[in-house]
């Protein structure tokens, strides 16, 4: 598995993008952090709130701090 410069494996990030892209579709909202999880294959609600810091950090998703759901993709 290749990784991106950030450290977060690509697959993991691509599918974090269509996964939240979808939800918004679907919902107008962003998706929950163990529904990302369940996505993408990670157990660990700790994991994917990793993945997302650093999506985050990439400039790819923005959130708001305490907000559930606030998963927005910037870009």
């Amino acid at each position: 598995m290749t990784h991106a410069p950030s450290g977060v494996p690509e697959q993991a990030a691509a599918a974090d993008r269509q996964g939240i892209h979808e939800a918004i579709a679907e919902r107008g909202e962003g998706p929950t952090l163990r529904e990302i999880g369940e996505q993408v294959g990670l157990g660990s609600i700790g994991s994917v709130h990793y993945h997302l810091k650093q999506l985050e950090k990439k400039g790819v998703i923005v959130r708001e701090c305490w907000q559930p759901r606030s998963i927005r993709l910037a870009r």
